[in-house]
């Protein structure tokens, strides 16, 4: 009996003398207190030791953009750092040989263990956060929603065309049968088994979306958003999260938003412009055609070359067609990759790039 009690009391003695020592260890190695990150030179802001860098902007007021949940791979919060550690190897994939060599990082990778100066592009430190209203939400085709957000109540902010925002999704659950569509639409929807989707997000997603304002659209934020849909190779894949909350919003519902960010904008001269895209890329080429032909009233030659599936893809076609008519600078061309039979299209088929 008393060997089993003296025993007991060996092992108990030695599992406590282990945990004090792993919680003092663990107490060692956490990273503790704070330091000073200097923004552009002039602006300071304190830091937890141990917090990604992109978490230590944001609460200093400073939201840098990022769609990919901080995994490092959308670039987008690119930011010059002189100290703390090396480049990853995540970081090293998403940025170029010369990026990384100039001391670019992403934000969302850089741990903070040490005073850093960081250098930022103008455009990020202007960027603002708002709670915007759905002022409207229509799909102009069956995958592909317009929804216009009213900026808060004098934030009459002029947008550059060819900007973006990033938007946040709160964790949401959402049934698609509870999606608005235009009737129209309903048969693809059908077509393609929309409705049997659900998705669940129990934590914030942040995306980046581009504007299809031009700079006279003041006050509000045009989206193009085209619903993520699980690949046909991976039918039991979930659709996008931020583009589901999106497709899910009504008119009256409220969201979060920052920007505006990017310099994806004309230049400004007097060459010829060709401006090519097709689906959603849409909605930063429409704000640059119409910022150049209607606040701008530039005569450059202008040809904006669009692809799409089938017709019922298409959409913007009568603003652009009325631009073609009141603009002889300014020509619209449309190619089609694989009409359906019903189109009756006599038009280019193809890739657009193709063509």
């Amino acid at each position: 009996m008393t060997e089993i009690i003296l025993g007991s009391l060996v092992f108990t003695v030695l599992v406590m003398g282990l945990t004090i020592i792993v919680l003092g260890a663990r107490r060692l190695l956490l990273i503790q207190g704070t330091t000073r990150l200097t923004v552009n030179g002039d602006q300071a802001i304190d830091a937890n030791l141990g917090e990604k860098l992109l978490d230590a902007l944001s609460r200093g007021g400073i939201h840098l953009p990022t769609s990919c949940g901080g995994s490092g791979t959308c670039g987008l919060c690119r930011v010059r750092v002189l100290g703390g550690d090396d480049a990853s190897a995540v970081e090293r994939g998403a940025l170029s040989q010369t990026d990384a060599n100039a001391g670019y990082r992403l934000a969302c990778q850089v741990v903070v263990r040490d005073p850093l100066e960081i250098t930022l592009p103008t455009d990020l430190l202007t960027a603002e956060t708002w709670t915007c209203t759905v002022q409207d939400s229509r799909t102009v085709a069956p995958l592909i929603k317009e929804i216009i957000l009213s900026l808060p109540e004098g934030q009459v902010k002029s947008i550059r065309a060819g900007s973006y925002i990033q938007i946040v999704a709160p964790p949401f659950d959402l049934s698609f049968t509870d999606i608005e569509i235009a009737p129209e639409h309903t048969e693809s929807w059908n077509r393609m088994a929309i409705r049997s989707l659900t998705v669940t997000s129990k934590t914030p997603v942040a995306r980046a979306y581009s504007l299809a304002n031009s700079s006279l659209e003041s006050g509000q934020l045009i989206l193009n958003i085209r619903l993520a849909l699980p690949p046909a190779s991976q039918p039991d894949a979930p659709p996008g999260i931020v583009s589901s909350y999106l497709f899910g919003l009504h008119v009256g519902d409220t969201l979060e938003v920052s920007g505006p960010f990017g310099n994806f904008c004309a230049q400004d001269t007097d060459r010829e412009m060709i401006v090519i895209g097709g689906g959603v890329g849409m909605a930063p080429l429409r704000a640059i055609v119409v910022d150049q032909l209607e606040r701008l009233a530039n005569n450059r030659t202008i040809s904006y070359w669009y692809g799409a599936r089938s017709l019922i893809d298409l959409y913007y076609t009568a603003e652009m067609e009325g631009l073609a008519k009141a603009h002889e600078n300014f020509s619209w061309h449309v190619a089609l990759s694989d009409p359906a039979p019903d189109d009756e299209w006599q038009g280019e088929t193809g890739f657009i790039h193709d063509v």
